[in-house]
């Protein structure tokens, strides 16, 4: 007999489970590599054309479905309870600690200064230095417009309406950012 032949007779037996299964064991006809989700769906054909009634593959596809759904589900939820009781804890203290030390006067400015003074000088190894030491500059710059933020911030709040304040803190943070961020990319750009 062969691999049809055995699937038939398992499909008219009604062990459409045991036909599922003997059908993963024959996986030998298939010419290219293909997708677990595309292996099912042929599968679920192949059953269909052996004789199985659609109604017993759509529940075994279902039932396969159904399966995934559970352990991604469960997978998922268990990792973020995990997560809840590690993860979040320790980057709040690490947020906490990072923003209450970076945002103290002075500290973004010597940061910015490091960066400077460590950053030019290497900018001669790299295939365009000009373009890392754009990028180095503009990084400093940066970080001085988040050391200024709190000093904007300020002077919204004793200057603007209050219905102005939140779009232009936002505005200047999104330019604060930008800077920032242009200034890391430009440094990646730079090829050695």
């Amino acid at each position: 007999m062969t691999a049809d032949d055995d699937l038939k007779q398992l499909v008219k037996e009604r062990r459409y489970v045991a036909a599922f299964k003997a059908l993963q064991n024959c996986k030998t006809d298939r010419p290219y590599p293909r997708g677990s989700f595309d292996e099912l769906w042929d599968d679920m054909g192949r059953l269909r054309r052996a004789g199985t009634r659609f109604v017993s593959v759509a529940a075994i596809f279902g039932a396969l479905l159904m399966i995934v759904g559970v352990i991604v589900v469960g997978l998922t939820a268990g990792g973020l309870r995990v997560a809840e009781w590690t993860l979040f804890p320790a980057l709040d203290r690490l947020f906490t600690f990072v923003v209450s030390n970076v945002f103290r006067p002075g500290v973004l400015p010597l940061v910015a200064l490091t960066v400077l003074v460590l950053g030019l000088p290497l900018s001669r190894r790299f295939r365009s230095p000009s373009l890392f030491a754009t990028g180095v500059i503009s990084t400093s710059l940066g970080l001085i417009c988040f050391w200024l933020f709190r000093v904007f911030i300020g002077v919204v709040q004793r200057r603007c309406p209050p219905e102005a304040e939140l779009p232009l803190v936002i505005v200047g943070g999104v330019m604060s950012l930008l800077v920032f961020v242009v200034g890391l990319q430009l440094m990646a750009q730079a090829k050695r």
